[in-house]
C-alpha cells in the first residue's frame, strides 16, 4: 500500500483543508461571485439557456433543446476566490453558454439548439433542438464534447407529409435523456433534466429539461419538461393564435414548439429559458487510508481537515 497518498497507488490523493461548511449559492445574473474561506475545494454546477422553437409562426416546430448541464467537483480555490460568472439568456433561436472563471479556468456548458421547422433546420446544442415534420433528425447534443455529456439528441419528427395532421414535431433534447419522437397523434415530448439536488441540497432543482414539439392540424403539442414547456397543438382557424411558453428563467430549459393547422394560424414559440450557476464550498476532506506520519505533518501544518 501507498504510504502517505490516501491508500491510492500511481495517483496524488490531495487532502483538502479549508473551512468550507458544505452551504451551495446559487447565480442567476452577470457578475462576480466571491467564494469565502482559506484555500480548499468547491463543486459548480453551470446550466445554460435552453433553445427556442426557432420563432417561426405558420409551422410546425421542435421544440427547443435544454441547455447543457454540468456539474464538476473538487476545484481548488484560494482564499478568497473572485469569480466572474456569466449567465446565458434564452431566446428563440439557439440558447446562449453560461460560465464562471476559477483561478483563470473557465468552466462553461453550451447553449440549448433551437427546433426545426419546415424549411429550416433544427440546430445542434448543449441538447438537440426536436426535429420538423416529415420525420426529420432532431439535433445533437453534447456539441461541447464534454465527459460527462452536457446533453442529449432531440426527438424526431413524425413522418406525415407537412402540413398534413400526421406532421408532428419533435420534443428537444434533455440534459438527462434524449427527447421523444413524434407520434402521429401529438408533438414529440422534451427530455428529462438533470437532478442537481444530491450535489446542492434540496434549494437547487431539476435542470435543463427539453421543450415540447408542436402539432399539426387537431394534433395535441408534447409536454415539456424539468425547466422546458409544452409545444402547442394546431389552433382553432377561427381563433387568434397562442404564443408557446417561454422556458422558465434560470433552469435552461427549452421552449415549446409552434402548432399549425394550414389555414394561416400558426402559434409563435417559446423561447428558451436563462441558465444558472450553483457553487457548492467543500468542507475539508480527506479520503483514503493515511499514515500517521502524514496525518501528524498535516495538523502540524493547518491543513488536516477537524
Amino acid at each position: 500500500m501507498s504510504r502517505g497518498n490516501g491508500g491510492l497507488i500511481g495517483q496524488v490523493n490531495k487532502i483538502i483543508g479549508g473551512d468550507g461548511d458544505g452551504s451551495s449559492s446559487s447565480v442567476t445574473s452577470n457578475g462576480t461571485f466571491t467564494i469565502p474561506g482559506t484555500l480548499g475545494a468547491v463543486t459548480i454546477g453551470i446550466v445554460s439557456a435552453g433553445g427556442g422553437g426557432d420563432g417561426g409562426s405558420n409551422s410546425v416546430n421542435g421544440g427547443g433543446g435544454a441547455g447543457g448541464a454540468r456539474i464538476i467537483e473538487d476545484i481548488l480555490t484560494p482564499n478568497p476566490a473572485s469569480a466572474p460568472v456569466t449567465i446565458g439568456a434564452g431566446g428563440l433561436s439557439k440558447g446562449a453558454s453560461s460560465s464562471i472563471v476559477i483561478e483563470g479556468i473557465t468552466y462553461t456548458s453550451t447553449g440549448g439548439g433551437s427546433g426545426g421547422l419546415v424549411p429550416q433546420a433544427n440546430t445542434n446544442g448543449g441538447s438537440g433542438g426536436g426535429g420538423d415534420p416529415g420525420g426529420n433528425a432532431g439535433g445533437n447534443g453534447n456539441t461541447g464534447s464534454f465527459d460527462p455529456p452536457e446533453g442529449n439528441t432531440g426527438g424526431a419528427g413524425s413522418p406525415g407529409t407537412y402540413p398534413s395532421p400526421n406532421g408532428n414535431a419533435g420534443g428537444g433534447g434533455g440534459a438527462g435523456a434524449v427527447g421523444s419522437s413524434a407520434p402521429t397523434s401529438a408533438g414529440g415530448e422534451g427530455g428529462t433534466g438533470l437532478n442537481f439536488v444530491p450535489y446542492f441540497g434540496p434549494q437547487a432543482g431539476i435542470y435543463a429539461g427539453g421543450g415540447g414539439g408542436g402539432g399539426a392540424g387537431s394534433s395535441s403539442g408534447g409536454s415539456g419538461t424539468d425547466g422546458g414547456t409544452n409545444g402547442k397543438p394546431g389552433p382553432s382557424s377561427s381563433g387568434t393564435p397562442t404564443p408557446g411558453p417561454s422556458g422558465i428563467s434560470n433552469t435552461g430549459g427549452g421552449g415549446g414548439g409552434a402548432g399549425y393547422n394550414g389555414n394561416q394560424q400558426g402559434s409563435q414559440s417559446g423561447a428558451g429559458g436563462s441558465g444558472i450557476v450553483w457553487v457548492k464550498k467543500l468542507a475539508p476532506k480527506a479520503t483514503g487510508v493515511w499514515s500517521m506520519k502524514t496525518c501528524f505533518e498535516s495538523i502540524k501544518s493547518g491543513s488536516w481537515p477537524t
